[in-house]
């Protein structure tokens, strides 16, 4: 099958594979007595934010159509991310000495 053939979502699929193995894995991070536990509450959280934003992304796209509900997608994502510079880091700045 040449590469034109085949469809777009096999390559998306590809690269949402990819960063699924690329993002933090809990069982990595978590001690080795709690990684059961880390991996059971990191899912968790992860459906219970899922869930609500699969169903107001399938409101606003049934009711405003689907250019709106990316474009909502899209201004979430983004602020989610400028959010992420106002984290806690664990990382020493190094001191400038003059």
């Amino acid at each position: 099958m040449s590469p034109r053939r085949i469809p777009r979502n096999v390559y998306l699929l590809g690269l949402l594979s990819f960063f699924n193995d690329v993002t933090a894995d809990p069982a990595r991070l978590a001690p080795e007595p709690m990684r059961a536990t880390a991996i059971g509450w990191f899912y968790f959280a992860y459906g219970m934010g899922v869930l609500p934003a699969s169903l107001i992304f399938g409101l606003v796209w049934k009711f405003f159509g689907p250019t709106p509900a990316f474009l909502l997608n899209g201004g979430i994502t983004f602020l989610t991310v400028l959010s992420l510079a106002w984290l806690p880091s664990d990382r020493q700045r190094p001191s400038r000495s003059a």
